[in-house]
């Protein structure tokens, strides 16, 4: 690069990710310290996506080693910018500042960026004098989404009224959480509103009770002898504090409202077999001597902070899931903003459920607000839930064929 005084992207609209069906559109700008025969310069933009799994995880001295990898091409196109065979091509010289313009138009159906799983980036290269220079930048790409024709499992319009009990490990008590929220599905930039009730009539002091979004990403890969490795991750997308509370008390806090950010949006499964990626509205208390009257247990590892490099284990009275997306829903014409609703909940007061066509546009991301698009959470080994399903080779392979999870993909 001794010959470059300048090779770098700028993008129109730098630092703002870039939805799917939308132009990446910039310039690459270039300018030698040296008088240089340029015999070309190409700009790529290249989106793939890729999932390793690895023995050894987590153990002390012992080195890992892929026992699964996996990997897809979603989009790959190149353009040139200059090429000196070309008769109207100026020549370029030392000193002088050169824009060379370029222009990508994505596909509709591409995945969102996360993390080193799914990525994008733009690369340029320079040819000269039998040599090659080249420089790239990620990009963030986010698929744009419209809730309104979501064609996963959950009913978008539907409000939320759910309530769990769970156990106090101390004695027979039960800790009793309700949660109700206006529907499942939202746009960036909407507030979730919620409004919680927890009974704790157990033994148990409950700390550090919140609120929480939380994103669940299922990784996976399949090897070719059929087998599916799984691992599920979960970040702590937002939550608002509701304090503790003591044996035989009832905690009923105003609204709880969470604006939702930029995040990556669901959906996803459609566009990668690599990952699925789910949003919950969670309750969730730092005690730990907690299990669900089934029997089966209540804690989770989730990631944390502003990088996700750190994690807690929380034990979650209660979650339901939700569906996050780019365009928000619209009130369907003479209907209203809820769709189903049982007896219990119309009689719940109307300001619980405000209009669906009322919703804020989103406003423009933040450094923050990228940063689960690029960061790369790390946990304890517990954290990696990795599991190979060995079913039989023809049944797997069907299996994956047919709708790319390999059965109980969605279950951990």
């Amino acid at each position: 690069m001794t010959k470059l005084d300048v090779f770098e992207f700028k993008l129109e609209n730098p630092g703002r990710p870039i939805l799917t069906g939308g132009v990446v559109r910039g310039e690459l700008l270039l300018r030698l310290k040296k008088d240089v025969d340029i015999a070309r310069i190409m700009v790529h933009l290249f989106g793939g996506g890729q999932v390793e799994f690895q023995d050894g995880q987590g153990a002390t001295g012992s080195r890992s080693t892929t026992v699964c990898e996996d990997n897809e091409t979603y989009i790959r196109l190149a353009q040139i910018v200059y090429a000196k065979s070309n008769p109207s091509a100026k020549k370029i010289s030392r000193n002088e500042l050169y824009k060379c313009p370029f222009e990508f138009h994505l596909p509709t159906d591409l995945p969102s960026s996360f993390m080193t799983v799914v990525y994008y980036k733009l690369t340029a290269f320079l040819d000269c004098g039998g040599k090659s220079h080249e420089v790239t930048l990620p990009l963030v790409v986010i698929n744009d989404l419209d809730l309104n024709k979501y064609s996963g499992r959950l009913h978008l319009a539907e409000p939320i009224d759910a309530w769990s009990p769970s156990r106090s490990k101390l004695d027979t008590g039960l800790v009793t959480a309700r949660l109700v929220a206006t529907k499942r599905g939202y746009g960036f930039g909407e507030t979730i509103v919620l409004q919680i009730e927890i009974y704790n009539n157990s033994k148990a002091k409950l700390e550090n009770l919140n609120a929480c979004l939380v994103q669940k990403g299922i990784l996976k890969a399949y090897s070719n002898s059929g087998a599916q490795f799984r691992r599920v991750q979960r970040l702590l997308v937002k939550h608002v504090s509701l304090g503790k509370l003591r044996q035989g008390e009832r905690l009923t806090p105003e609204d709880i409202r969470i604006q939702v950010p930029w995040v990556v949006t669901s959906d996803m499964d459609k566009f990668t077999k690599l990952i699925e990626i789910e949003y919950y509205v969670q309750i969730t208390s730092s005690t730990q001597m907690l299990s669900a009257v089934t029997g089966q247990p209540l804690s989770q590892v989730v990631c944390i902070g502003p990088d996700y490099r750190k994690s807690e284990l929380v034990s979650v009275l209660l979650e339901e899931q939700i569906a996050i997306g780019v365009r928000a829903l619209r009130e369907p014409n003479g209907v209203g903003a809820v769709g189903l609703q049982t007896q219990q909940s119309q009689q719940t007061s109307s300001s619980l459920y405000p209009s669906l066509s009322t919703t804020p546009s989103a406003p423009p991301p933040d450094s923050s607000d990228l940063a689960m698009f690029t960061m790369v959470p790390t946990a304890p080994p517990s954290y990696d839930e990795a599991l190979t399903h060995q079913k039989a080779p023809i049944e797997e392979a069907a299996g994956a064929s047919s709708n790319g999870n390999g059965g109980d993909a969605a279950e951990d």
